[in-house]
């Protein structure tokens, strides 16, 4: 079953080739950038053909995510309203004046290494080309918001957080999905579940996969750019 699944997702990926072209040349500049090699047409079909909910999810991601504003409902997770607490006008009109708190607030940690290390990070997705810059604080255009960006230390590495929540970005987001993320109870029910319905003595092996700076690799709505700007 595995081989030949294999070979249809060969054979649609020849198939697609055309389509994929014809769609990534249409792409905005850092949407091309950012989903570079990314097979979206064949994504769409996969989700198609497995009668997925929220196979809409392909061309969400082809046109970019918005930021801000009433976030796209999935189908897949259970309703739960929970409307922006500001309006949108109010953030575009109040752009100014969050950007420039974000900037002030950007400063020393007290920790040169840790400062160090987050300027490093950040610098190295901007050769990856998940940002662009750096550019000086003038430079920022008329209506663009920028995040504070601060580093946290997760064993021995440092993982870059930009805090959409001080620049009032996340605040003017609203939801109509309770987003569940599966914990350490559900793999510990799969797992019993599993040995229960095994005869014997079941030994279990197992490997867990993880996407290399999953968030860096989705592009935003062209619309929102301006939201999307990080001091550091």
């Amino acid at each position: 079953i595995q081989c030949r699944f294999s070979q249809n997702l060969l054979r649609w990926t020849g198939e697609l080739k055309s389509d994929e072209d014809a769609l990534h040349s249409g792409l905005a500049e850092h949407l091309r950038r950012v989903l570079k090699g990314k097979r979206l047409c064949l994504f769409r079909k996969l989700l198609v053909d497995s009668c997925y909910p929220d196979s809409k999810v392909a061309d969400e991601m082809a046109a970019g995510f918005p930021l801000c504003g009433w976030l796209p409902t999935s189908g897949v997770f259970p309703s739960k309203l929970r409307p922006p607490v500001l309006h949108m006008d109010t953030l575009e009109k109040m752009s100014a004046s969050f950007a420039a708190r974000s900037i002030g607030a950007t400063k020393a940690s007290g920790d040169e290494e840790m400062d160090r290390l987050l300027w490093e990070a950040t610098m190295d997705e901007v050769k990856a080309g998940f940002l662009s810059g750096p550019y000086s604080a003038k430079e920022l255009p008329k209506g663009a918001i920028a995040s504070p960006r601060f580093g946290l230390l997760q064993k021995s590495k440092l993982r870059p957080i930009d805090n959409f929540s001080a620049s009032h970005i996340n605040s003017a987001t609203g939801l109509k999905d309770k987003l569940q993320v599966d914990s350490i109870d559900e793999i510990c029910a799969m797992i019993k579940a599993w040995a229960q319905r095994s005869s014997g003595t079941p030994q279990l092996v197992g490997r867990s996969y993880d996407l290399r700076k999953a968030y860096r690799q989705i592009g935003i709505a062209p619309e929102h750019l301006k939201f999307s700007w990080i001091s550091v």
